[in-house]
């Protein structure tokens, strides 16, 4: 199989699976044997630049089954421009579904953006 200009340079083709997330298909429920992770955050855990299958969160996956845990199962749930409650929503609304046992939250520039005008003074309840 050949790979296009755009799959060799990381620059695009991010397959997206029928559950609308980064990556191969998954099962629902989940396969008594696997032991599932599910990488939540913004465009930095999305990896838009990485190459099919070289995004962190599957190379992650990569490292843990070459380290003796087969049954390891990534899920990239990173969306471009999603903060840490766009992440929240979706674990109330979606991710328990999939019937993780291990849930990451990476985010950074997209929280930082909207709480810049966060502090002790001023908490996120009283916007």
């Amino acid at each position: 199989m050949t790979q296009t200009m755009r799959e060799r340079e990381g620059t695009g083709n991010a397959k997206i699976n029928s559950k609308g997330y980064r990556g191969r298909d998954f099962q629902v429920p989940k396969p008594e044997e696997k032991i599932r992770m599910i990488f939540l955050g913004g465009s930095a855990a999305f990896d838009r630049q990485a190459p099919m299958g070289k995004d962190w969160p599957h190379l992650v996956e990569k490292e843990l089954r070459e380290s003796g845990y087969k049954e390891i199962e990534c899920i990239n749930a990173g969306t471009p421009g999603h903060a840490s409650w766009d992440s929240l929503g979706r674990l109330y609304s979606e991710m328990w579904m999939f019937e993780p046992e291990y849930i990451f939250v990476y985010h950074s520039w997209n929280d930082i953006k909207y709480f810049r005008w966060l502090n002790p003074n001023r908490p996120v309840c009283d916007r």
